[in-house]
């Protein structure tokens, strides 16, 4: 791991990491489940967004269980929440992507957080005045 990496283990908790990544694992099929009464019709636009609330709020949960600091935040319009989770100098969201190696969608609290977290690709530490962004 590179600097930034094991600050980023150290801030958060390699068990908190551990046990969050399994919670992700565990609201796929608990979100199916959910929709169980639907038409299988409906299953592919509820279970989506079933999913997303899940984890958002196993992610606020666990965070406030490894004393990790979590607070739901609003979106520019109050029409959505999410969870952002600090640890040490490091923000941690979550957010939906096509696959592993893809960004996630443009939406402006990303877009708000990274303008001032902001690294230089060659930076080995953590800011000392600021919060490294975390997806």
């Amino acid at each position: 791991m590179n600097g930034i990496a094991e600050s980023f283990v150290g801030s958060f908790g390699g068990s908190f990491l551990v046990q969050f990544v399994a919670q992700i694992r565990r609201a796929y099929p608990i979100a199916l489940d959910r929709c169980d009464e639907l038409d299988e019709n409906m299953v592919r636009n509820v279970s989506g967004v079933h999913r997303w609330g899940l984890i958002e709020s196993l992610l606020y949960r666990l965070a406030n269980a490894h004393g990790i600091d979590a607070e739901w935040k609003s979106n520019a319009t109050n029409s959505a929440k999410h969870v952002e989770c600090t640890a040490g100098n490091f923000l941690l969201t979550v957010s939906k992507t096509d696959d592993p190696s893809s960004l996630p969608a443009d939406a402006e609290f990303r877009t708000t957080l990274l303008e001032n977290s902001q690294l230089r690709l060659f930076d080995e530490g953590v800011p000392d005045d600021g919060f490294v962004y975390a997806l």
